[in-house]
Parts: structure tokens; sequence; C-alpha cells
């Protein structure tokens, strides 16, 4: 069976249009929480995890970059969140979590 095991993943705030040949550092954001953090996912499936980061704003110029790692392997998948996603996004007002 196939799966992909998830070994890292990591949230920063890019420039939706770079220019090439330029040397940029994004800091990574780190998550403060996450809910149901999935580790493995078969092959043709789909998994939900909740993370909570810290507040931070995302200029109209900006995007969300999430980048999931593979865990013994070479495989990266990424995908990015922008302004208008994040305006459409349901808010959690009762989220009971145990910490």
């Amino acid at each position: 069976m196939c799966f992909y095991a998830v070994h890292l993943t990591t949230f920063k705030v890019v420039d939706k249009k770079m220019a090439k040949c330029t040397a940029i550092q994004e800091p990574i954001l780190q998550p403060l929480r996450a809910y149901h953090q999935v580790m493995q996912v078969r092959g043709m499936g789909s998994e939900h995890t909740v993370f909570a980061l810290e507040q931070f704003s995302l200029a109209e110029d900006k995007q969300l970059e999430v980048t999931l790692y593979e865990r013994n392997g070479g495989r990266t998948l990424t995908f990015y969140v922008t302004a208008e996603d994040l305006q459409i996004a349901k808010k959690i007002d009762n989220l009971k979590l145990k910490w």
C-alpha cells in the first residue's frame, strides 16, 4: 500500500512573485499547537490537521507557504494560502482541546 509519511511541516510567509537570482530569507513560523496532527497519509487519501499559529499579517503581495516533508524520503508537498483564503475561512469559537 502506498502512503506518505509526514516528517515535518513548515510554515512561512513568502512573496507571491519572486524575482530570479534573489537571495531571501523568510523566517519559519512555529506552530503553537496542533490538533489531530497526521503523521501518515494513504495514497489517494486525505487527512485534516488544525495548526494554531501566532497572529501574523498577510499583505496582498504575500502568501503563507505550507510545506510537508516526507520521512526518510525525498518527496515534499507545498501549497499556498492567500489572504483571500483566510478571509473566507470559518471561525472556530468552541474548540475544546486538552493541552
